[in-house]
């Protein structure tokens, strides 16, 4: 699994209604496919990449970074948001939770609300075997603490393993889920009215792809086959995370990488479409956590699955996907 450039995008909020998109390192959804030119300095040589755009109204960010005006992508009145594409090492989490402290605080430093990093950015995706390995998955989950514990005045949105020790999995270990984790202050942000328990602050993938090198329905539980477990719709497991801001709460709906390919999945006979479910339980954006390799022309189809997704559910959408390369020896 292989990208080309690593770094921090911050989207800022403007008053315009008319969303714009610009080709960054972070890829901006709403409208996605419209080229424009890149607008990307390099502040780390070989490390990471920033891009910021100016938010009408407000101070620009700290003049330790610098600042450009970008195309935008967020309407009306939402918060600056961030989006960290860094380089996943697979298997350290030691040194992925490193870079995602300092994007956190070059991301609070430019007065965003929300960081988001990609899927199971802490860990790694692809290791094979390993997630068989009961420690190693601990440790893997023990790390989401360090996270937690740098939001102070920050949402932090970002992808790892979560374990239910109350629960047993496909593969008869305990219950492992590849989760999107959203932390706030200091603290898992919990979320009222979920049909049935989950660990702190987590929502799982709903979507497990299960072709080329990924195995995901082998190592992981899904949101669906949980939903199936306690005989409820998936509807009722999309309750938005309530995020306290400076423009006030703002509801929030996650994604994992595989859930924006709705149209191969069925729900009831129906494609099983999570952004419509979020717009619907009344999300004021969403954010997509990716690990999705590169393949030959494969974001002009997800550009046009995001515009069809958005066409029935008009909701602001942020994507942000990992860099580097993975893999499991296989």
């Amino acid at each position: 699994m292989a990208d080309t450039e690593t770094g921090v995008v911050v989207v800022g909020s403007i008053r315009s209604r008319r969303p714009r998109t610009s080709r960054h390192s972070a890829p901006a959804p709403a409208h996605p496919g419209r080229p424009s030119r890149p607008c990307v300095p390099a502040v780390e040589r070989g490390r990471g990449r920033v891009a910021f755009t100016r938010d009408r109204g407000r101070s620009p960010p700290s003049p330790s970074l610098p600042t450009l005006t970008a195309n935008t992508v967020v309407p009306g009145d939402l918060p600056t948001v961030a989006l960290a594409q860094m380089d996943v090492r697979a298997g350290r989490p030691d040194l992925n939770v490193r870079s995602m402290l300092r994007f956190i605080d070059r991301a609070r430093s430019a007065g965003a609300a929300i960081v988001a990093f990609p899927e199971m950015c802490i860990p790694g995706y692809i290791l094979g075997d390993a997630w068989e390995i009961d420690a190693l998955v601990e440790d893997y989950q023990g790390w989401s603490t360090a996270i937690r514990d740098a939001s102070d005045g920050i949402a932090v949105v970002f992808g790892n393993v979560a374990i239910d020790r109350g629960a047993i999995g496909e593969d008869g270990r305990v219950r492992k889920l590849n989760a999107a984790w959203v932390c706030h202050d200091g603290h898992y942000v919990e979320r009222a009215g979920l049909p049935a328990c989950l660990p702190h602050g987590v929502h799982p993938k709903t979507l497990h792809p299960n072709y080329r090198f990924f195995d995901d329905d082998r190592h992981f539980y899904s949101l669906r086959k949980i939903a199936a477990e306690v005989d409820t719709r998936i509807a009722e497991w999309l309750i938005p995370y309530d995020i306290p801001t400076n423009r006030g709460v703002i509801r929030l709906g996650v994604q994992l990488c595989e859930d924006i390919w709705h149209q191969d999945y069925r729900y009831r006979h129906e494609p099983l479409d999570t952004l419509r479910a979020w717009h619907r339980a009344g999300a004021d954006l969403v954010i997509n956590l990716s690990a999705s390799p590169w393949t030959w022309q494969k974001n002009d189809k997800r550009n046009r699955v995001v515009r069809e997704a958005m066409a029935r559910a008009p909701v602001p959408f942020f994507y942000v996907n990992k860099v580097g390369a993975q893999n499991n020896g296989k």
